[in-house]
Formats: structure tokens, sequence, C-alpha cells
């Protein structure tokens, strides 16, 4: 199964709206960058959540 089957597209609402953190499309959607590192579990996560600029 494709990733784009996976998970839905982000609404640039959305993204354009988070000003505390960072918000990326999701893969085969436009907006994506492949070179933003993401996630891969969720204690990253979270333990991200705190970490501001």
């Amino acid at each position: 199964m494709d990733k784009r089957n996976v998970f839905w597209p982000i609404p640039n609402d959305a993204i354009t709206a988070n000003k505390n953190g960072q918000l990326w499309q999701n893969f085969g959607y436009e907006g994506y960058d492949a070179d933003i590192p993401k996630w891969d579990n969720w204690q990253d996560a979270v333990a991200d959540e705190d970490v501001t600029d």
C-alpha cells in the first residue's frame, strides 16, 4: 500500500495556523518535502512537544 493511502493531507489552514511548532505536509501531497526530518515513533514526537525556537 502506498503511503498516500495511509495518511490524509494536512489542511493548509492547519499548517499556517500552527504558530508554536512546525507542521509539515504528508507524503504524496502538495507541500511535502522529503528533506524535512520526520518522527519515526511516538516517543520522539512526545519528546519534541516542549521544544520551541
